[in-house]
């Protein structure tokens, strides 16, 4: 996101959690002793771009273009390579050009697999729309296409957990729902919990943005739903978890095994210590990797990183 908020213990947002359960190490840097970090990452930074770009634009679609454009039969059999995708791509270039995306300034028609995945999973979405209410309509399009809330700073005093929701919107059924973007691909390991029949990669953070948007809207929570973007790639891949009594019953567990493990006084040790196996994807990617390893082994969280294309 392109809005950052670390707020004290104890509160907590859903990366402190995460943070929680990949290294212990790192939750106490972060959210306990508030460490400055020894590593930022190019690709978060441009993460945060991409970010500005998603939210502004809807500040600059003309939405009575869109209405033009869609009602070519061939949009709704082929959203991706028509006249309706080619404008989204031309609004986000302009952003583009505005500075939103410092690296692609001087360059304003060069493709991109982001600003690709985001236009082609916007004009599926206007078909989408088009398809169920039969026509596309201004007043249609700013109530289920056109984001209610964007970078949304939520938190909730019972819980003492926070967070920012990229976007909001409302469903078919007037069932408002998350977004949340994604400026890379969907990873094949994606599994769901047997458990509570969730994605295990991206359910805390959907749990968490679900929950704060209900209490914010006064809405019930169970049945409510979160869609996490991947933008990266021509084919951007979208994954959608229905919140089910389940999952709130996981989410409130893994609070309170965190505020438990701060209550009872126990250390906080490294990932690598405690479990090998899993320094390859947290400590490659980790913000305080050089506190803990030696020069040499920082050389090669470069390499792997370069090698996943960040």
């Amino acid at each position: 996101m392109s809005t950052h908020v670390n707020l004290e213990y104890p509160w907590l947002s859903q990366s402190d959690i995460k943070d929680f359960y990949t290294c212990k190490l790192r939750f106490k840097l972060s959210k306990l002793d508030r460490r400055a970090f020894t590593h930022t990452f190019e690709y978060v930074m441009r993460g945060n771009q991409y970010h500005l770009v998603f939210n502004a634009f809807f500040e600059e679609v003309d939405l009575t273009k869109v209405i033009e454009l869609s009602s070519n039969i061939r949009v709704l059999e082929s959203p991706d390579n028509t006249e309706l995708c080619q404008y989204f791509r031309e609004v986000c270039w302009g952003l583009a050009n505005k500075g939103y995306i410092l690296e692609y300034k001087q360059k304003p028609y060069l493709y991109d697999m982001n600003i690709e995945g985001f236009c082609r999973f916007q004009a599926r979405c206007v078909v989408e729309i088009a398809r169920f209410k039969g026509r596309i309509s201004a007043s249609t399009l700013n109530k289920y296409w056109v984001p209610q809330g964007r970078e949304v700073f939520l938190k909730d005093d019972d819980t003492h957990v926070y967070g920012t929701i990229d976007q909001w919107l409302y469903d078919f059924d007037d069932t408002p729902y998350i977004l949340d973007f994604k400026t890379g691909k969907a990873k094949s390991n994606m599994r769901i919990d047997s458990k509570t029949g969730d994605l295990r990669k991206v359910s805390l953070q959907l749990w968490t943005y679900t929950y704060l948007l209900s209490k914010h809207l006064g809405c019930e929570w169970k049945g409510m739903k979160g869609i996490v973007v991947y933008t990266k790639g021509d084919d951007p891949g979208a994954i959608d978890l229905t919140i089910k009594a389940a999952s709130i019953t996981a989410f409130a567990r893994r609070i309170n095994e965190v505020r438990s493990y701060m209550e009872e006084g126990k250390p906080f040790t490294p990932v690598f210590i405690e479990t090998p196996e899993n320094i390859i994807y947290t400590c490659t990617y980790c913000a305080y990797q050089g506190i803990c390893h030696p020069p040499e082994q920082l050389a090669k969280f470069q390499e792997m990183r370069e090698a996943d294309g960040n």
